[in-house]
C-alpha cells in the first residue's frame, strides 16, 4: 500500500500546499477578493478546494456559514476547520471529495463555486470546468 506522500505525489504532481505566509503574501485582503466576486450575505457558496481555508473562513464570515468546504485530502479541512474556528466565523459543512465529482458532493443549490489557487494543478481542467 502507497504512503501517504505517493498517494499525494500521484493526485497532485509537483504541487504542494505552501505556507500561510506565503498564501498571505500572495492574498493579503481575501475578503475584499470575495466582495469583489460579488458575494454577500443571503447567499451559499462552495469552497472548492479549500486548502487550507485561506478563503473559507472570511467567505463563512460574509455568507453567514452558507459555506461547503470540498477538498481532496481530508488534512487540508483538518487545517481549514481549524482556521474557520480560530477566526470566530460561523461553521461550514465540510465534505472530503474529488471536485471532479462536485455535483455529488454538493447537491443543494449555490450562488457561487469559487477555486482558488488549485486549477493550474488540475489534471484535466477542461474536466473540472465542466462539472
Amino acid at each position: 500500500m502507497p504512503d501517504q506522500s505517493e498517494t499525494r505525489e500521484k493526485l497532485f504532481p509537483a504541487t504542494a500546499l505552501p505556507d500561510s505566509d506565503w498564501w498571505q503574501a500572495l492574498w493579503p485582503e481575501p475578503l475584499e477578493v470575495l466582495g469583489k466576486v460579488g458575494l454577500g450575505k443571503g447567499m451559499t457558496a462552495v469552497d472548492l478546494c479549500c486548502g487550507d481555508g485561506l478563503f473559507t473562513a472570511p467567505r463563512s464570515s460574509m455568507l453567514g456559514g452558507q459555506v461547503f468546504a470540498v477538498d481532496l485530502d481530508p488534512e487540508n479541512l483538518v487545517l481549514a476547520k481549524h482556521h474557520v474556528e480560530n477566526s470566530g466565523a460561523p461553521p461550514c459543512t465540510w465534505i472530503t471529495g474529488d471536485a471532479m465529482a462536485l455535483d455529488q458532493l454538493v447537491q443543494d443549490k449555490v450562488d457561487c463555486v469559487l477555486i482558488a489557487n488549485t486549477f493550474h494543478g488540475v489534471p484535466d481542467q477542461t474536466g473540472l470546468s465542466k462539472t
